[in-house]
């Protein structure tokens, strides 16, 4: 009865989280559906714009706007739906199909669930292609926008308009000056009139005593910051870090006090309701004169140091530095002046052609200020050129080519002016000072980061010690770190530069928006979806993945099998092994993080399975030999094996090769094929115990009894010579003069068989000294009389005393 209750129980709770779970389900299907909508409405409305013919660059950026945070949320609907129907999936695969007419009848239950379950699946998936679509037209949309903002651009640009040498042009704007001062003076003196009744009473003490506090206390702030931050002469030359800090501390000073003083201005101006600063387009071109002029300065001043060239970041000559920054001064002066004569023209509504005509003459005017300044300098370059044999410094070669494409720009500008195209020249003038601008301020970053990573951010500086010790990297892992993030962060340096120069060609921040996102949330491949998020977490479960099969691999070796009593054979298959499993593991976890189905991944695994077999043949034969000694041991870590010409021990037994290290210290490196197919002498396969032979000759008169004796007490009283089995001697050989021994011992390390043999050699040699076996006894002469007798060296008395004629000891005749 209990049971029956408890499982009661058990189907009461899973029926509430079964209810639960489908009413979340249902209503984050009625969240998404809502945004669903709202991005349709939105998408339907930029459409029906779009569909209208002549829109201006205002109203495109407009469009562009509102469409640049529907790819976002249409990104989010789909991260909710795609597990939601994956989900889905699973359980009705689990369900299966209905069964056919013909089958039995299944159980209403499972009818019911699948249905459910089916309806639930067709209404994720409604979404899921609602969501697919609206991408599609997101992107549609946005290209138009794009393609439309850069077809207005190359009209303007290329616009036609009277040269600026036509006689005709010059006599129309000067036709119009009157009337266009008259205009001027009465909008000034409306705004006068107007900003004198909104500042009546108080309100004009307060506003005249808050400009003049910003005045009082603009000029000792700013020269304050200026004799503190500015660079000093010094008696050591400063390093390269000391210099980059103090260029960006430069920098920061003459740049931020006089926006700061305007930004101030404008904003007591609008307080008092003076300005529009959305709706008054000369106040903002006053602002960004102001914020363009002081950014030039500030860089100018930082890279070129004209009074300090110990500081100078830039290899040029003081002269040249000085004129670099009056030019740039002057140029950036005359693009901002350009930009308020243009403002003035629409405030006074004055005709196309002045307009034309003053945008052609700025445009002129920062022409012909590029082309004195670099003929004033051709001068001083050609005198220094008169140098015998070639320029030994090639620092300065960046400058020979910034004058060239400045020549370039300078020709095209005056040519456009000339032809009439006065937008053409204007934004070419605008494109040399925001280009100028962008890449000095990149190269002032990049030394910045190549200075802090070469020399902040190091072992040898107390901050870097610091982080090193508390990341607990290594000096040479810190100092790898230290170069991987300089690098990374340069390529990011770069890539923001590139796309801050391409912004004025009609690469819009809403297009940079998109192309950020696009590269960051990705794009689907079939089922798999390519991000750069994607790749950087499937990155990082493998790193967390490999770390941890590390972590475990460490402590089998250092905490667990040393304690157990495997050999180190064994324990190094052991080790090796878990590292292939984890590493597959953590290979196969990042793959389905991605999206990657294994049995696709099969089928094409089996059809680059003949390209494998031609083309990856050792490597695999090598790998599979390699998992073969791992689990036969055949060959253990810290064997001594013999293979060929190689003998030494294992150190380590990888992949797709083995390692031994020779007796002179060399490491040979054997595919391990060669070691499953080949021969190969194993020295310790079971033990470490080994037979010793030794080859003994003694001195034929020598007693063989004792040889023996003292061969045997001398393996007898070694260390390393085994008891059981015993030493024992062979008589191997008797010849006329020598006797052969042969001694076999057993020793207890077959590493120690060069020491032993070497110990017993010194030790028989003593002992057989000793004991005179290595003596020869004194030569014993065997004369034969009858032989001599016979050869007539040796003359007999005859019986009769008389001699036969001969004296004693002559030969006969015939055998003189």
């Amino acid at each position: 009865m209990t049971l029956q209750r408890v499982a009661r129980l058990f189907l009461v709770l899973a029926l509430i989280f079964g209810a639960s779970v489908a009413v979340r389900a249902d209503t984050f299907n009625d969240i998404d559906a809502a945004n669903l909508d709202q991005a349709t409405k939105s998408l339907q409305e930029v459409e029906t714009a779009l569909q209208q013919p002549g829109l201006s660059k205002e109203v495109l950026q407009k469009l562009q706007e509102q469409t640049a945070p529907i790819g976002p949320l249409l990104q989010k609907i789909l991260d909710h739906l795609t597990p939601r129907l994956a989900a889905q999936k699973a359980q009705l695969d689990q369900l299966g199909a209905a069964p056919s007419a013909k089958a039995p009848p299944e159980s209403k239950v499972v009818t019911a669930a699948r249905e459910k379950r089916q309806k639930s699946y067709d209404d994720v998936d409604t979404l899921m292609k609602r969501a697919n679509l609206l991408v599609v037209e997101t992107q549609q949309a946005q290209d138009t926008i794009a393609a439309r903002l850069r077809a207005r651009l190359a009209q303007s640009l290329l616009q036609q308009e009277p040269s600026l040498a036509s006689p005709s042009l010059w006599r129309d704007v000067i036709a119009e000056v009157p009337a266009n001062l008259r205009s001027l003076r009465d909008r000034t003196g409306a705004w006068l009139a107007d900003s004198a009744g909104k500042l009546a009473g108080w309100r004009a003490l307060i506003f005249w005593g808050v400009l003049a506090l910003i005045a009082v206390f603009y000029w000792p702030l700013s020269r304050t910051a200026q004799r503190a931050a500015f660079r000093k002469p010094q008696e050591t030359l400063p390093t390269p870090l000391q210099k980059i800090l103090a260029a960006w501390r430069v920098f920061f000073v003459i740049a931020i006090f006089p926006i700061g003083a305007v930004f101030a201005a404008c904003a007591v101006a609008h307080g008092f309701g003076m300005i529009e600063l959305k709706q008054h387009g000369l106040a903002r071109t006053l602002f960004f004169a102001t914020l363009r002029i002081s950014i030039a300065a500030g860089v100018a001043q930082a890279l070129l140091a004209p009074r300090r060239r110990e500081w100078r970041l830039l290899s040029v000559e003081d002269d040249m530095a000085a004129r670099v920054l009056r030019i740039v001064v002057i140029v950036t002066v005359l693009v901002s002046l350009g930009r308020v004569v243009n403002s003035i023209g629409q405030v006074i509504e004055a005709s196309w052609a002045s307009q034309m005509f003053f945008r052609g003459i700025c445009a002129f005017a920062v022409a012909a200020a590029l082309a004195a300044s670099l003929w004033i300098g051709q001068g001083d370059d050609d005198e220094s050129e008169q140098v015998f044999g070639p320029r030994t410094d090639p620092a300065s070669h960046w400058f020979g080519i910034l004058r060239t494409a400045l020549w370039a720009v300078i020709l095209v500008v005056f040519a456009a002016v000339l032809g009439g195209y006065m937008n053409l020249s204007q934004f070419i003038v605008d494109q040399v000072v925001w280009v100028g601008g962008v890449g000095a301020l990149t190269v002032m970053l990049i030394m910045l980061v190549d200075q802090i990573a070469g020399h902040g951010i190091t072992a040898s500086t107390p901050f870097g010690r610091s982080m090193m010790l508390s990341t607990g990297l290594s000096r040479e892992a810190f100092e790898q770190f230290a170069i991987l993030a300089s690098g990374i962060s340069k390529v990011v340096i770069f890539l923001i530069a590139a796309l801050a120069a391409l912004a004025p060609w009609g690469v819009q921040s809403a297009d940079v928006t998109g192309y950020l996102y696009a590269a960051f949330f990705g794009f689907k491949i079939g089922n798999v979806t390519i991000s750069l998020s994607r790749i950087v977490f499937t990155l990082l479960i493998f790193a967390l993945g490999f770390a941890a099969t590390r972590i475990v691999e460490r402590w089998l070796e250092i905490s667990f099998l040393p304690h157990t009593r495997l050999d180190l054979g064994l324990r190094n298959a052991i080790k090796t092994s878990i590292g292939y499993i984890g590493r597959i593991l953590a290979l196969g976890f990042a793959l389905a993080y991605i999206g990657v189905d294994f049995a696709k991944l099969a089928i094409v695994a089996g059809a680059l399975s003949v390209g494998i077999g031609f083309g990856l043949q050792s490597i695999v034969n090598n790998f599979v030999s390699g998992l073969i000694l791992l689990w036969e041991r055949v060959i253990r870590v810290g064997d001594w094996i013999s293979v060929g010409p190689n003998e030494g021990f294992v150190r380590r037994i990888n992949v797709r090769s083995t390692e031994i290290e020779t007796f002179d210290r060399a490491a040979v490196v054997i595919p391990n094929a060669d070691l499953v197919a080949g021969v190969v002498k194993n020295y310790v396969r079971e033990d470490k115990t080994g037979r010793l032979k030794l080859t003994i000759p003694v001195n034929a008169a020598a007693d063989p009894q004792k040889a023996r004796e003292v061969l045997l007490e001398v393996t007898g009283n070694h260390k390393n010579v085994l008891k059981k089995p015993a030493p024992f001697v062979v008589f191997a050989e008797i010849t006329g003069s020598v006797f052969n021994f042969e001694l076999y011992c057993y020793v207890v390390d077959v590493t120690a068989m060069k020491s032993t043999t070497s110990d017993l050699n010194f030790e028989i040699y003593r002992r057989f000294k000793a004991a005179n076996l290595f003596d020869a006894p004194a030569p014993v002469m065997n004369i034969n009389l009858p032989e001599l007798e016979k050869r007539g060296f040796i003359l007999r008395e005859p019986p009769n005393g008389k001699g036969n004629g001969k004296e004693a000891g002559e030969p006969p005749a015939d055998e003189t």
